[in-house]
């Protein structure tokens, strides 16, 4: 019996295989996407400021009055604004400087 020859070329082979090995990486990493990690995407949820606003225009007000009553005493209008910095961690507002 005489021995038969493959058909195709080693080159042809390796791109043959090269192929296959994309299209089954293209399919592990589209099964990975929509079992993983777009359900991860859509459980998140969008943070609102819609708590905080309503507290932090009251901190506001009670600052604009206090302040109103100071008459320019530089002691009186840091007591506000201390009061005010309390007032607006308590809503889970940082304010800087």
């Amino acid at each position: 019996m005489a021995k038969t020859e493959s058909a195709r070329s080693p080159l042809g082979r390796l791109v043959l295989f090269m192929v296959c090995l994309a299209i089954a990486g293209a399919i592990v990493a589209g099964v990975h996407y929509a079992f993983v990690d777009l359900p991860q995407q859509k459980a998140l949820q969008v943070p609102t400021n819609d708590g905080s606003a309503s507290c932090a225009a009251g901190c506001s007000d009670a600052y604009q009055a206090c302040i109103g009553g100071c008459s320019g005493d530089r002691s009186c209008i840091d007591a506000c604004y201390q009061n005010a910095v309390a007032c607006a961690n308590s809503c889970g507002i940082e304010i800087m400087g």
